[in-house]
């Protein structure tokens, strides 16, 4: 069951972003913490497969010396999935359309990280 807050969230982010498809909260490890799906294409298989492009591409950043992953845009010719960090552990992964505005996909990403990280700060406290 979807988060409320989360809920809230995917819904302004579907509002802004054409050709939404998905928003998801992964963990590095491949747990889906949350989801909110309106494409048949994007499931859990899909999800936990960004979250293992996700692991690979965060270790490689770690080894080249780049510092932590904090942002990824995949850009295909069927989708463009787009990530933005939120902990130590767990990414946003926006999927959409291939013909989504990347900047405001980033943009709206970049929103919903912020509120997430006080979301979760505020549960740790």
């Amino acid at each position: 069951m979807t988060n409320p807050v989360f809920q809230e969230m995917s819904e302004r982010v579907r509002d802004k972003v054409r050709g939404f498809r998905a928003l998801a909260v992964v963990s590095l490890d491949g747990i889906i913490l949350d989801q909110v799906v309106i494409h048949p294409v994007v499931d859990d298989e899909a999800l936990s497969a960004y979250a293992t492009l996700l692991r690979i591409s965060d270790r490689t950043s770690q080894d080249t010396r780049m510092g932590e992953l904090m942002e990824t845009v995949w850009i295909a010719d069927r989708s463009v999935a787009l990530t933005r960090r939120v902990s130590s552990d767990s990414f946003l992964v926006l999927v959409s359309d291939p013909d989504v505005s990347t900047g405001l996909a980033r943009y709206a990403l970049k929103q919903v990280a912020r509120r997430l990280r006080t979301e979760f700060e505020s549960v740790d406290t």
